[in-house]
């Protein structure tokens, strides 16, 4: 083992920055354990870059078929969620129609059965309509619950109250139909299904 000098490739006096401890050996610079810094020492990170540095991904096989399978069972219960919200925008739609149809039969709210069916439909349709916002955005619930109320309501009041719509109202619950469709279609989009 050979000891450099002044000639700046190490030792104690030497430029490169090495301590007592490191040498040259071999034409390579070695690094005792205790010894300052130098080319050996910073190769090696600092005990406290070590401790906060990430660990490195785990993959053994039953953690991954673990992470594989809540994945799936996420998705299923998302899945569901989802579902169940639609039907209570369903549910709220209805009721909406019926309560809509309820207040038109009500006479002024002066017929006792018609306005207890108004408020307890009301009262169906805004639980079920909060109850679908927790998984349906906003814009896209709203226009739904309003977009088919609207047309529900216009096929009762026809079918029921004898309400007859003239073309210019035709092509208004056609363009209804076709703003519902456009944001479903865009709203699956961004979501990716």
């Amino acid at each position: 083992m050979t000891e450099t000098g002044k000639d700046g490739a190490g030792g104690p006096e030497g430029g490169s920055g090495g301590g007592p401890d490191d040498r040259q050996v071999g034409g390579a610079q070695a690094s005792r354990p205790g010894g300052g810094g130098g080319a050996g020492a910073a190769g090696r990170a600092s005990p406290l870059a070590e401790v906060l540095a990430p660990p490195d991904p785990v993959h053994e096989p039953f953690v991954d078929l673990a992470r594989e399978a809540g994945a799936r069972l996420h998705d299923a219960s998302r899945a569901r969620r989802r579902w169940a919200a639609w039907l209570m925008l369903a549910v709220a739609i209805v009721s909406g129609a019926s309560g809509t149809t309820s207040l038109a039969a009500s006479a002024g709210l002066t017929r006792l059965g018609p306005t207890i069916a108004v408020v307890l439909c009301y009262l169906v349709c805004f639980v079920a309509l909060t109850r679908a916002l927790r998984v349906i955005p906003l814009s896209v619930a709203y226009a739904v619950w309003s977009g088919i109320g609207i047309m529900l309501v216009s096929a009762i009041g026809w079918v029921v109250f004898d309400q007859r719509l003239n073309p210019v109202e035709w092509v208004g619950v056609a363009l209804i139909v076709a703003g519902v469709v456009l944001i479903q279609l865009k709203s699956r989009v961004g979501r990716g299904d």
